[in-house]
């Protein structure tokens, strides 16, 4: 997460940036945009979080930093009129999360405040236990999304080479198998089809923005990718109708994220894509029974809209649930921060976080490096 810090002196700037938890400047001339020094860390136990740097600085030489993972959240089950149920786990730096497909499990991805960054976890509800699967180096491991059977995990990490899509056994972790080999494109795991055979992720591109792909699968076998959506437009968080024959997705087409149900695979045909939001939406989610599609208002509300799918798709009447504390933010614009039971009755929600450590000032913080 580098960031210039302006100085009075524009040949006398700064670039900052975190490293193994340290935060370090290199002195930078802003007016030949050239490097004149060497880098000096300057704090430690600075981090970034939920991919946003946890530091600041002014012209007149004020450094604000914030520790790493310190900002927590808690896991919370709601009924469909928004009332509390109870929390699932301890409190923790969550970035997304999945319920396996028989509603015991939940997979995350949890900053614990380890210098390494966030990594994959399994909570089991009923014994109240939460097993670590991956233990990289690194803030790169995101986004669980589970087989059908329940048996593995896929995820996003960013290993040498860029970033790449593995999976690993849900109970136990063990070896990590490559599904799909790391790239200099950013990629977002999103959903694993009902059948098996379709893993649907997000990547990035410079000149289509984000766009979503699919990835056939086979076992373990993982084909050639291929993309379902790509246009000039922002298209992310796809999730498959139970019947794999339609895409929930988000995109910015309209100038604002809404919420688009797509054939799959893509048809030319009348009616293949139909926009079921009206004022706006972000992280879509299906009943599994494929009778609701859930989403998340602009506003914060927790939607519901009646659907049939089939041959066609039709949309019914949509309603708000009930206003949830769902963290929404443009830094982490991909995540799935809830997810939804079998039937629809209730709703694992990553609540609001709260901060467990200080912000620390640094007045004139550049003297200290002529020292």
């Amino acid at each position: 997460m580098p960031t210039y810090a302006p100085s009075l002196d524009p040949g006398a700037g700064h670039l900052l940036f975190v490293r193994d938890g340290t935060l370090w400047s290199r002195p930078f001339d802003a007016r030949r945009f050239v490097l004149t020094g060497e880098a000096v860390p300057i704090a430690e136990r600075v981090g970034i979080f939920r991919l946003s740097a946890n530091f600041s600085t002014s012209a007149s030489g004020v450094l604000a930093y914030r520790g790493v993972g310190t900002a927590l959240s808690r896991l919370t089950w709601y009924d469909r009129t928004g009332t509390p149920l109870g929390p699932a786990g301890d409190q923790g730096a969550y970035w997304d999360i999945a319920l396996s497909a028989d509603n015991s499990r939940v997979a995350t991805s949890l900053d614990e405040g380890r210098a390494e960054g966030p990594s994959i976890s399994v909570l089991e509800f009923a014994r109240g236990v939460n097993q670590r699967l991956t233990f990289d180096v690194g803030p790169g491991v995101r986004a669980p999304v589970w087989s059908p059977d329940g048996y593995r995990i896929a995820f996003v990490a960013r290993r040498a080479g860029g970033t790449g899509i593995f999976q690993k056994a849900s109970s136990t972790g063990g070896k990590e198998q490559v599904l799909l080999p790391p790239t200099s494109a950013d990629k977002w795991t999103n959903d694993w089809s009902r059948d098996g055979h379709f893993l649907l992720f997000s990547s990035v591109d410079p000149k289509t923005k984000s766009d979503l792909w699919v990835l056939p699968l086979r076992g373990d076998v993982a084909g050639r990718p291929a993309p379902f959506l790509q246009t000039e437009s922002n298209e992310r968080q796809g999730q498959f109708s139970p019947d794999t024959h339609w895409v929930a997705y988000v995109s910015d087409e309209s100038g604002r994220p809404e919420i688009w149900v797509q054939r799959f695979p893509v048809s030319s045909s009348a009616g293949s894509k139909t926009k079921v939001s009206a004022d706006g939406g972000d992280q879509p989610r299906w009943r599994r029974d494929g009778k609701e599609l859930f989403y998340v208002s602009l506003d914060g509300k927790l939607m519901a809209t009646d659907v049939s799918i089939g041959p066609a798709f039709k949309p019914g009447v949509t309603k708000p649930l009930f206003a949830a504390p769902i963290q929404i933010s443009d830094d982490t614009i991909d995540s799935f921060r809830w997810d939804v039971t079998t039937r629809g009755d209730r709703f694992l929600i990553d609540t609001a976080a709260t901060t467990s450590e200080p912000v620390t000032v640094v007045l004139n913080w550049t003297a200290g490096l002529r020292r």
